[in-house]
């Protein structure tokens, strides 16, 4: 994030911005911390999940993890830097991801992926989109990804043309177009995040410093260059942007003029995006797309006591205490009025956000502060890893989230309009867009609780007036990170495939219809559960596939606890299990799914049935690609049976 040279020049590198001295005074300061830690997984609100944007999950991620788990924080945004001729990862970032990632399960995690150079011509862009598809190709934990950091700003170069005219926003469209391509052939449910824009820019391409464009230009001339392209196809799954305040005291609902979008400037933001993009085939909000505040946050005064552990000058205009009382909810004060403290913010920001049409995730940056005064004093704790009294703000308002108790009648700024009247008339444009008159309806039919590797999610969309099926429409399936999307048949039933099998867990399933000129929009949510079976697969002795290929598996569930054994061998691998984390058996015991991490930190997806005439089909996947096809089991045997 950068500040605009009207206010002068302050720069906010995150690529590979982490503390050092205040992380190894963390393990001292966190026994104070996590003694009343909770164990339990926090599931977000109807509209809003919550997370942070810390880097040290890579480096301290016992501790992150334990610290989000308290506050019920349920993801991570994590960085990761590109350079030119980089299409796979070094070993120091490997390992750095394996750690972040392993163990994680409940913890969704969400990957930027930004360098120093930005990749302006084709050879770049390919290189740079191979590069994001190997690294979720090797970490199929990882559905969310950031395509670069804030490029309206100087991460990206040039903002301009020689002759003054605009260049980076072109330039990044034709980045996103490829990288959308690229990473959806290689895993369709892949969630292509952008453009992660920052809140302000001065679209001076002769300004003595910070070369920008504001948001609102940079989508427009992002959205010229896709309509001039002529494409069919969307470039982003989910719009995210960096909604920071003007200053740490500003309100959050507070309304700017210009071309400013901070968190109260929604509206303006959900009409640039209708604007530019209604009637192609990118959605829009109102039409599928949802809005992820990826970075927000209030820095705050360094207490006396705490000066010891920063080092520097602070560069950010009017910070806040961490807390100096707070504030009553009512009367509500004025959007110009300073706000009191990081805990009143905090509280304020995520409440707006819970309420806010088609905002679906609120991030704010950083669990720790950063020791140096001239990087960012926003997080819970203080550099030496202490909690700040603001602290039990952040937990009780992702609590409110949590259990769907936000007031959004009652906010302070006043409830949020449900959609921007211009809005309402750039729907019926030339532009066309889903303007349907007839109600739709969708219930969801599928699996609710199902055992890992046998979800069955299907749904029936008709219309809501007399039940008559509505065939040929698209329905998008979405839990966690996972997106799939189908067709209604005459009948009005959806199937999806799942593909590769959900991961164990409670979570939210989200079934959507975006609307057409003849129907509205509908949506329906469940609860669906996938478990461990309670069940065991076992191999007697090696089990021979063709081509040579050789494996054995011994694999036991309780329903919680997966415990066992497994070997692949090949020409071209060895995989040899180092943790197992799921075991799903089919109906009648034929058939079942395990999964887990070989000891050089692969992970895996095992697929194994039994025929009726003897032996077995059998497959592997290994980071996420499949390994030996569909191989048929030609010596040994598998026994598949439910244990209780």
């Amino acid at each position: 994030m950068e500040q605009d040279d009207e206010r002068g020049e302050v720069g906010h590198e995150v690529v590979g911005k982490r503390r050092s001295s205040a992380l190894s005074l963390l393990v001292l300061a966190l026994s104070c911390l996590l003694l009343g830690v909770a164990t339990g997984t926090a599931r977000a609100g109807p509209n809003l999940f919550v997370g942070v944007d810390e880097d040290a999950l890579k480096s301290h991620p016992q501790q992150a993890v334990e610290i989000a788990r308290d506050l019920g924080m349920s993801a991570f945004r994590i960085t990761l830097s590109w350079n030119r001729g980089k299409t796979t990862l070094t070993t120091t970032d490997r390992l750095q991801l394996q750690t972040a990632v392993y163990g994680r399960a409940e913890m969704r995690i969400v990957l930027a992926v930004y360098g120093p150079l930005a990749p302006v011509t084709a050879p770049l862009r390919d290189e740079y989109c191979t590069y994001v598809r190997n690294v979720l190709n090797e970490f199929p934990q990882i559905n969310d990804v950031v395509i670069w950091n804030e490029p309206n700003l100087s991460y990206w170069l040039p903002q301009f043309n020689p002759d003054g005219t605009s260049a980076a926003p072109a330039a990044y469209e034709a980045l996103l177009a490829h990288c959308y391509d690229v990473l959806h052939a290689a895993r369709p449910t892949i969630n292509v995040i952008a453009p992660a824009t920052s809140l302000w820019g001065n679209d001076n391409p002769l300004a003595v410093s910070n070369v920008s464009h504001s948001p609102v230009n940079f989508i427009r001339e992002m959205g010229a260059a896709y309509r001039a392209s002529g494409r069919d196809r969307p470039i982003f799954d989910t719009f995210g942007h960096h909604p920071h305040p003007g200053d740490a005291s500003e309100r959050p609902w507070k309304v700017h003029p210009g071309t400013q979008i901070s968190e109260g400037d929604l509206n303006k933001l959900i009409q640039v995006l209708r604007d530019e993009f209604l009637g192609t085939a990118q959605p829009v909000p109102g039409n599928g797309l949802s809005i992820w505040y990826l970075e927000d946050g209030y820095q705050t005064t360094i207490d006396q006591a705490k000066l010891p552990f920063y080092s520097g000058y602070e560069n950010w205009p009017h910070t806040i205490p961490d807390y100096a009382g707070g504030e009553p909810d009512w009367p509500p004060p004025s959007a110009d009025s300073p706000a009191p403290d990081q805990w009143t913010q905090i509280i304020d920001a995520v409440r707006l956000a819970y309420c806010q049409p088609y905002v679906g995730a609120y991030f704010n940056f950083l669990l720790w502060d950063e020791s140096s005064l001239r990087g960012w004093q926003s997080g819970m704790l203080w550099a030496d890893g202490t909690p700040k009294d603001s602290y039990p703000a952040f937990k009780k308002v992702i609590h409110e989230v949590d259990e769907g108790k936000v007031d959004c009648a009652h906010l302070k700024g006043g409830p949020v309009s449900p959609t921007p009247p211009s809005a309402v008339s750039a729907g019926a444009g030339t532009r066309g867009g889903p303007s349907g008159t007839q109600r739709a309806r969708l219930r969801y039919t599928g699996t609710r609780i199902g055992a890992f590797g046998f979800v069955k999610l299907r749904a029936r969309l008709t219309r809501a007036a007399d039940g008559r099926p509505i065939a040929g429409r698209l329905v998008v399936f979405k839990i966690a990170a996972t997106r799939i999307k189908a067709r209604s048949n005459k009948r009005g039933v959806v199937k999806a495939a799942v593909g590769l099998p959900l991961s164990p867990g409670r979570g939210h399933l989200d079934v959507r219809f975006a609307g057409d000129s003849v129907f509205r929009p509908a949506w329906a949510r469940i609860v669906l559960n996938v478990l461990n079976s309670p069940a065991s697969v076992r191999s007697e002795g090696f089990l021979r596939l063709p081509g040579g290929r050789r494996t054995s598996f011994r694999i036991l569930s309780h329903g919680r606890r997966v415990q066992g054994a497994f070997r692949f061998r090949s020409h071209s691998i060895r995989l040899e299990v180092a943790r197992l984390d799921a075991l799903g058996v089919g109906p009648g015991g034929r058939s079942a799914w395990f999964a887990g991490r070989g000891k050089r930190g692969q992970a895996f997806f095992v697929y194994v049935r039994k025929r009726r005439q003897g032996g077995a089909n059998f497959q592997v996947w290994v980071s996420g690609t499949r390994r030996n096809g569909h191989g048929r089991v030609v010596a040994g045997r598998v026994l598949i049976h439910r244990v209780g």
